[in-house]
């Protein structure tokens, strides 16, 4: 799958981030290795992988404010039981639960979550573009520091 991407450079990086955020199962950070093997500007690839997990997150949380659970559980492949716990701790915490909707296998729940819960629009979006930024940062110079190293 990674290949597909690819082959479009830095819009397949887009793309492929996008897509990886929550309609198909796989690893931004195994397309962000492939960009940087084949070549790609390390900046360019932070920036292109951010923005387009971003925009995924950006879609469940407007899937999210549609308010339908049992449809939004069905099209985004999350259990209810997971959404529903973190809109409890949505509740306490607010919109500083966005900074975790970089977390696999849970940041989709929590997106969705935050839409629900109808979270303040501006503040929710940059913590979760900071949340992700982080992550994809650090994976950044695990993935520079791991070919260096061989």
């Amino acid at each position: 799958m990674a290949e597909f991407f690819l082959t479009m450079g830095y819009t397949g990086l887009f793309l492929g981030s996008f897509a990886l955020g929550w309609i198909i199962p796989g690893s931004t950070e195994l397309l962000m290795a492939g960009c940087l093997n084949a070549g790609m500007n390390w900046v360019w690839v932070l920036f292109w992988a951010t923005i387009g997990a971003e925009l995924s997150s950006i879609v469940l949380y407007g899937l999210g404010r549609l308010g339908n659970l049992q449809k939004i559980c069905k099209w985004v492949h999350v259990k209810p039981e997971r959404v529903s716990k973190y809109q409890t701790k949505i509740q306490r915490h607010g919109s500083w639960m966005a900074l975790l909707a970089w977390i696999p296998y849970g940041g989709e729940a929590i997106c969705v979550a935050l839409g629900l819960c109808r979270t303040k629009i501006i503040p929710t979006f940059l913590l979760m573009l900071s949340g992700k930024a982080v992550r994809y940062s650090i994976m950044l110079i695990a993935i520079l520091g791991l070919f260096q190293a061989l």
